[in-house]
C-alpha cells in the first residue's frame, strides 16, 4: 500500500514526542509524531544534530507492540 507523503504531513498526529539531546549531544533535538494508518501506525521522525561520529557509528531503534 502506498503512502501519500502530503496527506501524512498535512494531517493530525494523535501523538507525538519532542527529543532533546543530553549533556554529550546537546545538538540533538526533533520530534516524533504518531498517526494512525490501517490497523497500525506510522511513525515520523524530524531529528537533527546526530552526531557524525559516534562511538560504534550506529544508531539504533527498538519497536515494540
Amino acid at each position: 500500500m502506498r503512502i501519500n507523503a502530503l496527506t501524512l504531513a498535512n494531517g493530525v498526529p494523535y501523538a507525538q514526542a519532542s527529543l532533546k539531546g543530553n549533556n554529550k549531544y546537546k545538538e540533538l533535538r526533533g520530534k516524533v509524531e504518531f498517526f494512525p494508518w490501517n490497523t497500525g501506525t506510522i511513525v515520523k521522525l524530524e531529528i537533527v544534530g546526530l552526531p557524525a561520529n559516534s562511538e560504534n557509528n550506529s544508531l539504533g531503534f527498538i519497536f515494540t507492540k
